[in-house]
């Protein structure tokens, strides 16, 4: 079987969503599929230091290429416009020449409309089951407005259920489809990790909470935690760091007033965007992360990729009431759990977490064993494949 991924994230090089199409490919390769990424846009912004160069390349275990043949945006604004459009006119035309029966194509795109109604009507006419990967409520990480539910309200009625079915992350997107395409195929596939990036840990002198990666309120809950962090720093007489490393927070300037707040200038750390073999290292090292989830839409339908990462690190987690962690994660056995909407009791925890070292090396221990047994691509790639094989069946000659 032949799955083609049609994205709009860069590879080799990216953040979460990379890291999913990596794991969705590799996983498919080792239950013998052949897997093909396809980028229809240029990811790399103009007059930013790249961080992907490449226009094709064979990563082993499965193939990338950027159908424009290059991951950088030109400087004139007028040819970039014309290369974003005629990048997805050159996907369609090569997926023409491609795709035959038995392939598979799987859209990891969100709500782009344009390429998403072409590929449908493409792959219909080919007999070709068209999949697409639901990780975040549709619409979910934009500001909530009268114009953004209009917009969700017509991509579930008119375009959602034109797709074959969807591959869900979490519980809340799979009841989601099922209301909205009650015909469609559908899968629960949860966040995906592979193995710990390095064997290195990082050495600091005094015990640090680590955070890598975005550094959002909404999604990450970036303020409060730096807040609860703030208290119980000095409630621990600043005896504790916090390190953060990944690209610019837009609420830079705030994190600096509460850091100037409690007086913590030399006990928070904000690094650049680390390699994913450095951020294993500093998360190798980290005696806790904070996933503070906010009680909002895009916490309650997604399921944090990140968090695949911290529990395969052996690193005590602590995360709210909110979202799919906590079909997978239970309270004081394998991560700690608090309420949304109590920030307070993540300062009291952090300092009762501090100073019993057992009890979270156990729960660090416990989450580890269940990132091994639910996460790992094995298990998780033989249910995609079987499921990607029943969708090729259905659309056979015989049907």
């Amino acid at each position: 079987m032949r799955v083609f991924i049609i994205t709009n994230n860069p590879l080799p090089n990216g953040m979460a969503s990379t890291h999913r199409i990596d794991c969705y490919a590799k996983a498919l390769a080792r239950q013998g599929d052949t897997c093909e990424v396809i980028i229809y846009h240029r990811t790399e912004i103009y007059g930013k230091k790249p961080k992907n160069t490449v226009g094709a390349a064979d990563l082993g275990e499965y193939r990338f290429q950027y159908i424009g043949g290059t991951p950088l945006r030109g400087p004139n604004v007028f040819y970039r416009r014309y290369s974003d459009i005629m990048d997805k006119y050159r996907t369609i035309a090569y997926l023409r020449r491609q795709l035959r029966r038995g392939d598979v194509l799987f859209l990891y795109m969100s709500e782009e409309r344009f390429l998403t109604r072409r590929l449908i009507r493409l792959a219909h006419s080919l007999h070709v089951p068209i999949v697409r990967e639901l990780c975040e409520y549709p619409y979910g990480t934009k500001e909530e407005t009268e114009k953004i539910r209009k917009r969700r309200k017509s991509y579930l009625k008119d375009i959602f259920p034109k797709l074959d079915g969807a591959v869900c992350i979490s519980e809340s997107l799979y009841q989601l489809a099922l209301e909205h395409h009650p015909h469609g195929h559908f899968v629960k596939i949860p966040i995906l990790v592979e193995k710990n990036r390095s064997d290195r840990t990082y050495q600091h002198p005094r015990p640090y909470l680590y955070h890598g990666g975005t550094l959002y309120e909404r999604k990450d809950g970036i303020l409060t935690t730096m807040r609860a962090f703030g208290e119980a720093c000095v409630a621990l007489d600043k005896k504790v760091d916090f390190i953060l490393s990944g690209p610019p927070s837009p609420h830079q300037q705030e994190l600096d007033d509460i850091i100037h707040h409690y007086g913590i200038e030399e006990n928070v750390h904000f690094l650049s965007q680390l390699p994913p073999e450095k951020v294993a290292e500093y998360q190798n090292g980290a005696f806790l992360t904070v996933l503070y989830k906010h009680d909002n839409s895009q916490n309650r339908y997604g399921f944090s990729t990140k968090l695949g990462e911290i529990l395969i690190s052996e690193t005590p987690v602590m995360t709210t009431t909110v979202g799919e962690a906590n079909y997978w994660l239970k309270d004081g056995e394998s991560a700690y759990i608090i309420p949304s909407g109590h920030p307070e009791m993540m300062k009291e925890k952090i300092v009762e977490i501090y100073h019993h070292e057992s009890e979270r090396r156990q729960i660090a221990r416990n989450g580890k064993a269940i990132a091994e047994k639910y996460f790992n691509l094995s298990y998780q790639g033989a249910r995609l494949h079987a499921f990607f094989s029943q969708l090729v069946s259905e659309k056979s000659p015989n049907e």
